[in-house]
């Protein structure tokens, strides 16, 4: 995926997704897989509850976390990259 920091990300309307005990789990309805959320990762999840882009994802998590800036957006690219991949989110 090509996602960059001033991308706009929007969670696939198809996943269906609950909260259990701070965990995030999710299943694709069309696919049949199921993923777990975790840590900043439900974070993540929880603030594209609205479409956002990813410099702003970035600065909430900033706020939340003590990390190093370019450290975040590192790994967020990273891991909202593995996401797409997997079409549990879109780019808007």
């Amino acid at each position: 995926m090509n996602i960059r920091m001033e991308s706009t990300i929007r969670r696939n309307p198809e996943m269906v997704h609950s909260d259990m005990d701070g965990e995030t789990v999710m299943m694709s309805v069309n696919e049949g897989n199921y993923y777990g959320l975790n840590g900043v990762a439900s974070q993540i999840w929880e603030l594209l509850e609205q479409e956002m882009r990813v410099d702003a994802i970035c600065t909430e998590l900033l706020k939340r976390f003590d990390v190093e800036e370019e450290q975040c957006r590192s790994e967020v690219l990273a891991f909202l990259d593995e996401m797409a991949t997997s079409n549990v989110i879109e780019i808007a």
